[in-house]
């Protein structure tokens, strides 16, 4: 058996166990993420430029890289840091 995700308009919908993919609206997805970045989740966006289920950005201003990771705008310092979305920078921890 296998997993497969329905996605719908780059939005995963559903997730199921099967022996083969329903139709071509649903994509394989890998629990042990050997393959397409990440296991599907419900409400995960699936990239086909990057063949990846991405989870969704932790900030509207961070860019996805090809790796298919989240990274903010500008790089973080060393140090303990948080960023500010408000700001659009990285903050000292007090």
């Amino acid at each position: 058996m296998a997993y497969f995700a329905k996605v719908e308009d780059g939005k995963v919908e559903n997730v199921i166990k099967a022996v083969n993919a329903p139709d071509d609206t649903y994509i394989e997805t890998f629990r042990d993420r050997s393959q397409r970045k990440n296991y599907a989740g419900v409400g995960m966006d699936y990239n086909s430029e990057l063949d990846m289920f991405i989870e969704k950005s932790p900030y509207p201003s961070w860019l996805l890289n090809q790796a298919g990771d989240w990274v903010a705008p500008v790089n973080q310092p060393e140090g303990d840091y948080y960023w500010d979305e408000e700001e659009g920078n990285w903050v000292a921890n007090a």
